[in-house]
């Protein structure tokens, strides 16, 4: 069904006859918004408000925390920002790379200024590259905005790559500044060593075969030492491979505050799709045999948090005729929630309760963004309304992202997001498309 909206958002008013997803709650309920929170739940009919939406026959779920974007390339802050509602997502948390010269915090006040132009709140990941791994942090933390810093120790640019020297460094800094470190965790040097050795790639698997999972592991074994070294909270992104996540669930064993991200890429996709440098990424696509262990993985509790890694390129730097040319990432933001729907709805390798952990809930906490991740009074009225019986069919057409393309092209969902609201404006409808209403910095715990 479609919800007739009022033409001007009223201060308060009630969401009437969804279906709590993923809870133990059964029968529709009402959700009574006020100033853009949710300041009551109760059974569909019990509410009152000047203003009554009929949303009933959807499912309400908490907005999507997207936790790692890349406004860079063809994308921006803004445009991030703009699309990240048609996928459910009512908060995006970027990568912030600060230009030469640059302090943190005119970096951190640049990019509000950008993401304040679309309808996600938002948040930084401030990269640190090794020229100012020195540098004290004490002054980003108290950025409106800034929710970690970024370490990467694997890069095509030997300027931002970090050493496991270099990493000590900025996770010695960051345990000061009581930041935590986020890590993209394989040995670069090691890797582009090889790169060069074998002089390229001439497919998906021959990528993913030069840089195996036993490799991208053991960087995961170093990055957890250092971190359990100086007592760093290290969150790990995109863990491509079963053996990467047993290293991490070893380390959580061990005590370290370790947080284990993936991408729905590692779960949807392997490298024998047929799209050549357009489905380059790294770490990169797997063999079927791993994607079916990152699914038992997930089933198991191993992933705490799905993020996109969304990165929007133009034609001039991806190539489905050539792999070695092509830039690393993939489109995915407006895709992620919808496929972990129909994922939830289909198989039985995700529940509904999981979507909401590595989607929501878990995200939110990682980062401490106070008021985000839970459909719960008190917390921000960023709610997603969707069809849980719809199918549909993915078309680039209809994607708002910068790509030229989707990887996803084609194939059909079930379960369609109809109506998202951000501390209780709608951002995105059906019928109405995409809304704007300025997005606000994430505040810290």
């Amino acid at each position: 069904m479609a919800a007739i909206l009022p033409a001007q958002n009223p201060d308060t008013f009630v969401l009437r006859g969804a279906q709590l997803y993923g809870t133990d709650t059964t029968g529709a309920v009402d959700i009574r918004v006020t100033d853009g929170v949710i300041s009551a739940i109760g059974e569909a009919g019990t509410l009152a408000a000047d203003t009554v939406i009929d949303v009933s026959g959807l499912n309400a779920m908490p907005g999507v925390v997207d936790a790692h974007t890349h406004p860079i390339h063809d994308e921006s802050f803004e445009t991030i920002g703009r699309i990240a509602a048609g996928g459910g997502v009512t908060t995006a948390l970027h990568h912030l790379y600060p230009g030469p010269g640059e302090s943190y915090v005119d970096a951190v006040a640049r990019a509000t200024a950008d993401a304040q132009l679309a309808s996600a709140d938002f948040g930084f990941h401030v990269r640190i590259p090794p020229d100012r791994a020195a540098e004290t942090l004490e002054v980003l933390a108290e950025q409106p905005g800034d929710v970690s810093v970024k370490s990467f120790m694997s890069h095509t640019d030997p300027a931002v790559m970090s050493t496991l020297g270099t990493l000590y460094t900025i996770m010695a800094n960051a345990t000061a500044a009581n930041l935590p470190v986020i890590a993209h965790s394989e040995f670069g040097e090691v890797l582009n060593k090889h790169e060069e050795a074998i002089g390229g790639f001439t497919d998906l698997p021959s990528f993913q075969a030069a840089r195996p999972d036993y490799l991208e592991a053991a960087a995961v074994h170093a990055v957890a030492a250092v971190a359990e070294l100086l007592g760093t909270r290290v969150y790990i992104a995109h863990i491509s491979n079963r053996l990467a996540l047993e290293a991490a669930r070893a380390a959580k064993e061990r005590g370290i505050p370790l947080t284990v991200e993936s991408c729905p890429h590692y779960f949807f996709m392997d490298a024998t799709i047929n799209i050549g440098g357009l489905g380059r990424v790294t770490p990169p696509l797997r063999m079927p045999e791993q994607v079916a262990q990152m699914r038992l993985a997930l089933a198991e509790g191993y992933v705490d948090v799905m993020a996109s890694d969304h990165c929007g390129y133009g034609d001039h730097e991806k190539f489905a005729d050539d792999v070695t040319a092509s830039s690393n990432g993939l489109p995915g933001i407006e895709l992620m929630l919808p496929l972990m729907l129909d994922a939830a709805a289909n198989t039985d390798w995700v529940t509904p309760e999981r979507v909401l952990q590595t989607l929501c809930s878990g995200p939110a906490d990682m980062f401490g963004l106070t008021g985000k991740g839970r459909l719960e009074v008190g917390y921000d009225a960023d709610i997603v309304f969707f069809d849980a019986e719809k199918t549909w069919q993915v078309h680039e057409s209809d994607m708002h992202d910068q790509s030229f393309y989707t990887p996803y092209d084609g194939i059909t969902l079930q379960g369609q997001v109809e109506l998202v609201y951000r501390r209780g404006t709608v951002s995105f409808s059906r019928e109405g498309g995409l809304q704007f209403d300025p997005g606000m910095a994430i505040t810290r715990k």
